[in-house]
């Protein structure tokens, strides 16, 4: 008998992507030794972080003080949290792709549908709304936020037949585009939670920061979750054997030699994310660094933890 229920071949894959979402939010609960009612949502609620250039109207002069840091009021009326998870499906994302259909070692895309099934979780216990976005080169998909259970089961189904899908080098990125589309679709105050590889135009990072200041400007909290594997594509450890490259979005193939340009490739990597951290920065974006190989758990219990001292 199969002690394992992620391995039971009678589950649907969705079902299995239930129970590990389910999985994953009780141990960083557990983690985090106190309960998510006290914790993911209260710190929305009760503040938000100031925008430069918006009124100081409800600015807390007090936690200014103490902190050093500018957070706007919350009312009483704006306490319930909207969050969405935002989720970048092109195809860059499917990387590594013999990671497919894994659960316990899930791929990029993989990664970040399992995050956000799990923050779904969270949230539907503390009785908070949420939804789910997909882009590629515009906004594939959003839906409403909501909170029964039947909203987080069709979401999940969704993510199902998105993680399940064969690949497609027409699934292109343009976050700039899709994050655009997503300011002008989602009107209330939200917390935007924004998975993806980052893997855009270096010559438009200025398109991607007025993306970012666009969902800034409509006062959502906005937090960018930068996937990868740190190993092959930032430290490029990838040996040093000749390589036939393929460009997952464009077909496009390059034949290198991987010891000629690791250390110039690294340096360019890491580059180009300190830019976007600093453009993150800039606006008063959280940003985490999501490296598939240290699994779900951790960085989201990070990530919670680094939330609960903000608003401290």
């Amino acid at each position: 008998m199969n002690s394992n229920p992620l391995e039971d071949p009678s589950l649907h894959f969705s079902e299995r992507l239930e129970l590990m979402a389910k999985r994953v939010v009780e141990g960083f609960i557990t983690g985090l030794h106190r309960s998510p009612y006290q914790g993911f949502s209260v710190e929305f609620a009760e503040h938000r972080a100031y925008v430069p250039g918006e009124s100081t109207r409800h600015m807390d002069w007090k936690l200014l003080a103490r902190t050093d840091k500018h957070y706007i009021k919350r009312y009483e009326e704006e306490t319930n949290l909207r969050c969405w998870c935002v989720v970048d499906v092109s195809n860059s994302m499917r990387f590594p792709f013999d990671l497919k259909m894994d659960l316990e070692k899930p791929n990029k895309l993989g990664f970040s549908l399992l995050a956000s099934a799990s923050l779904f979780h969270l949230l539907k216990k503390q009785r908070d709304a949420f939804g789910l976005g997909l882009v590629t080169d515009s906004l594939d998909f959003l839906s409403e936020a909501r909170i029964t259970s039947l909203h987080q089961r069709r979401l999940i189904e969704k993510m199902t037949e998105e993680w399940t899908k064969p690949s497609s080098q027409n699934s292109k990125t343009d976050l700039a585009q899709s994050l655009h589309l997503l300011a002008e679709r989602v009107k209330r105050r939200s917390l935007i939670v924004l998975f993806t590889d980052l893997f855009e135009d270096a010559s438009r990072l200025d398109d991607f920061k007025a993306a970012l200041q666009h969902l800034r400007f409509r006062n959502h909290d906005v937090v960018v979750f930068h996937v990868h594997q740190k190993s092959t594509e930032i430290e490029w450890a990838v040996g040093n054997r000749p390589l036939k490259v393929v460009d997952s979005e464009t077909g496009e193939i390059l034949q290198i030699e991987p010891s000629q340009i690791r250390s110039e490739y690294a340096e360019a990597a890491k580059k180009y994310q300190r830019s976007m951290q600093l453009i993150c920065g800039q606006w008063g974006i959280d940003w985490v660094e999501a490296d598939i190989d240290k699994g779900v758990e951790p960085i989201l219990v990070e990530f919670l933890q680094k939330r609960k001292n903000m608003a401290r």
